[in-house]
């Protein structure tokens, strides 16, 4: 919740809590490349991450990295 049933089950070691740790550093430096690049205008960081996150998604999926067990996807890349 809220995102549905998906695994990491292919992403690269090492994890904590079974979340890859490359997945918070990522969001970590693209918040921070993000606030940069917006001139720190909040609304403008958020589309950014929010657009990085949309075409992150069907990448992950297609490369493995994490997949998605959601009967009725949403989101464009996801595999049942």
């Amino acid at each position: 919740m809220p995102f549905g049933q998906y695994s990491y089950e292919g992403a690269p070691a090492p994890t904590l809590l079974g979340v890859p740790l490359i997945v918070p550093l990522g969001w970590f430096a693209m918040t921070l490349v993000a606030t940069l690049l917006s001139g720190g205008r909040a609304w403008l960081a958020g589309l950014l991450l929010v657009a990085w996150d949309l075409g992150l998604e069907p990448l992950m999926t297609s490369q493995g990295y994490w997949t998605w067990q959601d009967p009725h996807p949403l989101w464009s890349g996801r595999r049942c």
